[in-house]
């Protein structure tokens, strides 16, 4: 589908006054609310545009003047008025726009259910379908195969869908501003968002980000992981505020995964999502159709969450990482696996 901008539909006005978190509103076709708002938002440039595909960053595009440019907010084949964003990153110019207003709604649109939906900018696609959402996913698996040769043509299956949608993520990270505020800073516009609860994260992470929100102004980063099956966690860096009786500044974390236990340290990577991760375990196990004669090779292998779960079911296991703090972790894990 084609993306162009309408003859003369560049203009400025007074837009939607966003300064704290959205309230989560049914989609109309005159009132889908993103942008951020400003001290003075008649300054706001806006123009409505047709957009069209999905681009690299999970966000649409649309021609801008005579340039593709990345919109926040839509679904491919929307008619919406767009916030546009002009701002320089590396020495280089780049415009980039957020949708205000949905003007002809795509059937996949729902009202995103998060208050802080837009203004973050961390999560991209809540006002899409999630079943929708399911195939533009196998879409762009499909797609980014078929720019290589030997990929080109190859079979993609259907998206296993998270039993869970929200309330399943195991890190995050946060930025601390003024007053040891918590929150996320917005990829367009770079404002600041406090957050005090965050919808993508589980319940363990809401539960020590509540604690730690107002106390944290000793750093600038904040970073939180947990153990969804273990109750674990990690917080860095390390924090003096005795008063709230929470322990920061731990190396690593433990999680349990299929009867396994993982240690996890500050650095080293681990799946965000610990149910899928487990499912992606048995997929794995159920495709190869191990007979336990066979080297099976865990490239990436971060902590050794594949190589450790698969080494029962295989003659022989090399995990390949390059990772210091993963490789540490993985031979701490790998105690008790003798192939």
């Amino acid at each position: 589908m084609g993306a162009s901008a309408h003859a003369g539909s560049r203009f400025r006005g007074n837009g939607p006054r966003l300064l704290g978190p959205l309230p989560v509103q049914p989609v109309t076709q005159a009132a889908f609310s993103l942008a951020e708002g400003s001290s003075d938002d008649s300054d706001w440039e806006l123009a409505r545009l047709t957009l069209g595909r999905f681009g690299t960053l999970g966000d649409t595009v649309a021609e801008f003047e005579g340039q593709e440019i990345s919109v926040f907010g839509g679904i491919p084949g929307e008619q919406v008025t767009c916030r546009i964003v002009r701002y320089r990153r590396r020495r280089k110019a780049i415009v980039s726009a957020i949708v205000t207003d949905v003007l002809e709604p795509s059937p996949h649109r729902v009202a995103a259910p998060c208050p802080y939906f837009g203004p973050c900018s961390g999560c991209q696609w809540q006002h899409i379908d999630y079943a929708h959402q399911l195939g533009l996913k196998r879409e762009a698996v499909r797609q980014a195969a078929g720019e290589y040769d030997s990929l080109s043509g190859t079979e993609v299956g259907e998206t296993v869908p998270s039993e869970e949608v929200f309330g399943y993520r195991n890190h995050a990270r946060f930025t601390v501003r003024r007053r040891g505020s918590l929150g996320f800073v917005n990829r367009i516009t770079r404002r600041f968002v406090k957050i005090d609860e965050c919808m993508l994260m589980a319940p363990g992470i809401n539960d020590l980000l509540a604690r730690l929100q107002g106390r944290s102004g000793a750093t600038s980063q904040l970073s939180i992981r947990y153990g969804i099956n273990s109750g674990d966690w990690l917080i860095q860096p390390r924090l003096s505020i005795n008063e709230i009786g929470l322990e920061t500044g731990q190396p690593h974390y433990s999680e349990e995964l299929q009867g396994r236990s993982f240690r996890i340290g500050s650095p080293s990577f681990f799946q965000v999502n610990t149910a899928q991760a487990g499912r992606l375990v048995g997929l794995v196990k159920e495709r190869l159709q191990l007979s336990g004669r066979e080297t099976v090779v865990d490239a990436y292998a971060g902590v050794g969450t594949f190589a450790v779960l698969l080494a029962e079911h295989s003659g022989r296991v090399v995990a390949v990482e390059e990772s210091e703090a993963a490789v540490g972790d993985a031979r701490v894990n790998i105690a008790g696996v003798d192939n």
